[in-house]
């Protein structure tokens, strides 16, 4: 496949999941670099331009950590691990 032809096929995924998703060019370059996040509906959304399930579209990772609530959320693609609480937690005044 000549090296340009990948570009432009990208360049129409991108047409056509801006067209689905109703959002702009920009929105969809945000999304697919992780600068804004997927609602759940556009999750849906793309799986159905697909033609795959969402469970396909998010993969294995994400569907391991929803089984097992006990897993570590650094890996499960969190990015940095969450402070620990203090149990005698105080409300703010």
């Amino acid at each position: 496949m000549p090296p340009g032809s990948q570009l432009t096929r990208a360049s129409i995924l991108r047409h056509a999941l801006a067209a689905a998703l109703g959002v702009s060019q920009s929105g969809i370059s945000h999304r697919l670099r992780a600068r804004v996040a997927f609602t759940l509906e556009e999750l849906a959304t793309i799986a159905e331009v697909f033609d795959i399930t969402l469970a396909e579209l998010l993969g294995p990772v994400i569907l391991q950590a929803r089984r097992s609530p006990h897993t570590d959320m650094v890996g499960a693609g969190a990015s940095a691990r969450l402070p620990r609480l203090d149990s005698n937690q105080q409300p703010f005044d």
